[in-house]
C-alpha cells in the first residue's frame, strides 16, 4: 500500500474550478488533521481523569470515611477502556500525505488558467493513483538468467486546452520504471534456495508536448536548443519536428519540478513566428 492517498483527477471543466476544487480538497484534509489533533489530547485526559478517581476512593472513602467501597473505581475503569478505544480509532484515522504530484499538477493547472480560449475548458486527467500497480503495466521481458523484469507505463498528466491564441496545446508526462521481480535462488555455499525481494533497476520521465499551430496566426520555426539531442533544463530532446502545421516535441530525463515543465512549454512557444497582417 501507498504512503500517499491515491488521487485521480479528471479536468473536463473550466481550470479555475478545478484549481479551486483542488485548494477546498486540501483545506479540507487540514480541517480534518486539525480537528483530529484536538481530538487527540481527550485520551491522556481520560486516562488521568482515571486515575484521579481511583485516588479519590481511596484517599476519601476509604481513608477519611472508613468505607470498605470503590464507588469511582468502576467508573474509571470505563474511563481507561474509552482512552484506549479512542486511541486506537484517531490512530487509524491519521490522514496519510499527498501524492507528490499534487502540487505540481495545480501549479501547472493554475498557470496555465489563463491561456485557454474564453468559453473552453481543459480536457484530460491528473493521475496521482501510483506507478507499480496491475493496470499500468507495459510489460514484462525476461533477462539472460530468466527472470523477469517488469516495465510500468504511468501517464500521470494528460492535458489538453485550446488557447487563446486558437492554437491547441496537448501535454502528455509519463513516468516508466523498470523493476526486477523477487525470484528464488540457490546458494552457491549453502546450496539452499533463497528468495530474492524484488529490486528497483531505474526510472525516467518522458514528456511529449503537440502544439498544432493557427495557421491563420503563427508558423513554425523551430529553434536550435529543440533539436535531437539537445537538453533542455532536465530533459534531452528525442525527436522534434513541425510537420503538418503541428509542432511535436518528444523529450526524456528525470522528474521535472512545475517549473521545468512550465519553462520547457514557453520554450517550445517561441519556435513559433508570429505571421505579419498587412
Amino acid at each position: 500500500m501507498p504512503d500517499f492517498d491515491p488521487i485521480y483527477l479528471n479536468l473536463s471543466d473550466d481550470p479555475r474550478q478545478i484549481v479551486r476544487k483542488m485548494d477546498e480538497f486540501r483545506q479540507s484534509r487540514v480541517n480534518v488533521e486539525q480537528r483530529n489533533q484536538r481530538r487527540k489530547k481527550i485520551p491522556p485526559v481520560l486516562f488521568l481523569a482515571g486515575f484521579g478517581l481511583v485516588a479519590f476512593d481511596l484517599l476519601i472513602f476509604w481513608l477519611l470515611l472508613g468505607y470498605q467501597v470503590c464507588l469511582l473505581t468502576p467508573v474509571a475503569v470505563v474511563c481507561w477502556i474509552a482512552a484506549i478505544v479512542m486511541w486506537i480509532v484517531l490512530r487509524k484515522a491519521n490522514l496519510r500525505k499527498l501524492p507528490a504530484g499534487f502540487d505540481k499538477a495545480r501549479q501547472v493547472i493554475h498557470t496555465l488558467r489563463d491561456d485557454i480560449k474564453p468559453g473552453s475548458s481543459f480536457a484530460g486527467h491528473v493521475d496521482l493513483t501510483g506507478l507499480e500497480q496491475p493496470s499500468k503495466i507495459a510489460r514484462e521481458t525476461k533477462d539472460v538468467l530468466g527472470r523477469t523484469n517488469r516495465l510500468y507505463r504511468d501517464q500521470w498528466l494528460n492535458l489538453k486546452l485550446k488557447m487563446y491564441d486558437g492554437n491547441i496545446l496537448r501535454i502528455s508526462t509519463i513516468n516508466r520504471s523498470k523493476t526486477r521481480m523477487g525470484y528464488w535462488k540457490r546458494g552457491q555455499i549453502s546450496g539452499k534456495m533463497k528468495w530474492k525481494p524484488e529490486k528497483f533497476k531505474g526510472s525516467l520521465t518522458e514528456m511529449k508536448v503537440r502544439l498544432a499551430v493557427n495557421p491563420a496566426a503563427y508558423e513554425i520555426s523551430l529553434r536550435p536548443e529543440l533539436a535531437p539531442g539537445m537538453s533542455v533544463g532536465p530533459f534531452r530532446i528525442e525527436s522534434a519536428n513541425g510537420i503538418g502545421g503541428i509542432l511535436t516535441i518528444l523529450a526524456s530525463g528525470t522528474e521535472p519540478t512545475a517549473e521545468e515543465i512550465l519553462q520547457f512549454l514557453h520554450m517550445i512557444y517561441q519556435s513559433l513566428k508570429r505571421k505579419v497582417t498587412v
